[in-house]
């Protein structure tokens, strides 16, 4: 109704006194934004160079342009670029004939802020009515990963003490425990000496900080008075599986309740529960109380590392560029399968290796001396067996050989109508310009509840 009064007083010619404005007119290359962020830099007494994006015209001279305006020029190419740039400069950089846009972007914000009033952990204490805080004292999270800073400030209480109360390495040699490998600090005096495990990597140190994170500020984990317990694993399921049997076998030595994290996994093997290391996991949680293990879904969406049919299909294998690939294929009991693999020289059409695995003939094959650049280094493994509980098909197959640029890997799927699943570790599944050759997908969904419900796993990607 405001927007139509005022309308129509304009268009009745009613006069409306208006305050002076004063106006500047920039360049039409500056946004907004990189307006104000010119603005308040100029007012420092010695103003801060600022970062910004710079897109040049095609046959603008980069270092011309940089010497003239003191632009220090970083990432970019066709045109554009990352920079540092006097904020005296920028107006007079908008204005020349050489640029085509000047823009100072946006600053990123931190967001996990966010997750915890999301979930309602803020609502945990007793001010909602509940009978007791819940923040995860008196209980142990235990995170088997990678990637652990022992000292990180999220990991201290308030009085600066460290919450994390064992940490078993089991990629450090020289140690003696009764697992046979690894170093375990069963004392804070060792953890902080140790300072972090034996890795290159981050993704413990996020992951436990998500789960238990303590800070005074809104950026802080879930269960802030838990005590912490690691497990800096090797990666192999083996050490997966005992780097959890430790977690249990410590919580129950303190007499605590212990909520298991494995932020880790493979698109590879059984997904119904028949796997060794879903049996193993399952005996160690038989009967247990007070023990949680969740397993996170994978990160495989952005590449299409699945093909699940129950049609004959062909697609391309593309292994990495380091030349490594493992397969695995599972169909469905009773049925019958074929699986060929093929190897040819797309600028002669020659086949360069072919092989054949069928359900009905178990066998394990190694096959070398194939291909032309990487002949000598080739190596490929191949299996056909049957899955000891279920006797459900299986296809394995590993391959290392760095593939020439003339070369191309062709994988056949052929079934009597029965179901199945084939996954890629590290390439991908694609059509590979060749006629009725399918794509694989990175967003099938793998829902995986356990026979005995001990633990869940769910592998769900949503687009």
């Amino acid at each position: 109704m405001k927007q139509h009064i005022i309308s129509l007083l304009l268009l009745s010619g009613v006069g409306i006194n208006i305050c002076a404005q004063n106006t500047i007119t920039y360049p039409s290359k500056l946004s907004a934004g990189t307006l104000t962020a010119m603005l308040r830099a100029q007012k420092a007494d010695t103003p801060n160079k600022l970062n910004a994006f710079i897109k040049l015209y095609n046959d603008a001279d980069r270092t011309t342009v940089a010497t003239e305006y003191g632009v220090k020029f970083n990432v970019g190419g066709n045109g554009l670029y990352t920079a540092i740039i006097n904020p005296n400069a920028i107006e007079a950089l908008s204005n020349d004939a050489r640029v085509e846009r000047l823009d100072i972007g946006n600053n990123a914000t931190t967001t996990l802020d966010r997750v915890r009033p999301l979930v309602n952990a803020d609502k945990t204490g007793t001010e909602n009515g509940l009978p007791t805080l819940f923040d995860g004292k008196g209980v142990i999270i235990g995170v088997v990963d990678n990637g652990f800073d022992f000292t990180h400030p999220m990991f201290k209480d308030a009085d600066g003490n460290c919450r994390i109360i064992t940490a078993w390495d089991q990629n450090v040699t020289g140690g003696f425990n009764d697992y046979g490998y690894g170093v375990i600090y069963n004392t804070t005096e060792k953890i902080l000496a140790a300072r972090h495990d034996n890795s290159y990597d981050t993704h413990g140190t996020h992951v436990l900080g998500i789960a238990g994170g303590s800070s005074s500020s809104a950026y802080k984990g879930i269960a802030t008075g838990a005590q912490l317990a690691v497990v800096s694993t090797n990666k192999s399921e083996q050490g997966i599986i005992d780097g959890v049997d430790y977690l249990i076998k410590y919580a129950e030595s303190q007499g605590k309740p212990i909520a298991i994290n494995v932020s880790l996994g493979t698109v590879l093997g059984y997904k119904d529960g028949t796997s060794n290391f879903a049996q193993l996991l399952d005996q160690l949680l038989s009967g247990k109380k007070g023990v949680l293990l969740s397993i996170a879904t994978g990160n495989e969406g952005h590449r299409n590392t699945m093909i699940a049919s129950n049609n004959n299909c062909s697609s391309t294998l593309v292994p990495p560029s380091y030349g490594r690939e493992n397969i695995f294929m599972q169909g469905e009991t009773g049925h019958s399968y074929k699986l060929k693999l093929t190897l040819k020289n797309t600028a002669t059409g020659d086949v360069l290796l072919e092989k054949i695995l069928t359900s009905d003939n178990e066998t394990s094959e190694k096959i070398t001396d194939f291909g032309t650049d990487d002949r000598a280094n080739a190596l490929l493994t191949m299996s056909s067996l049957k899955n000891a509980i279920t006797e459900a098909p299986t296809f394995n197959i590993n391959l290392s050989y760095l593939t020439a640029t003339n070369e191309q890997w062709q994988i056949e799927f052929t079934t009597d109508g029965g179901k199945y699943m084939a996954a890629c570790d590290y390439g991908s599944f694609a059509a590979g310009g060749n006629e009725g050759f399918v794509d694989g997908v990175g967003f099938y969904t793998c829902i995986y509840i356990h026979r005995k419900e001990s633990y869940c796993r769910w592998r769900i990607r949503i687009t």
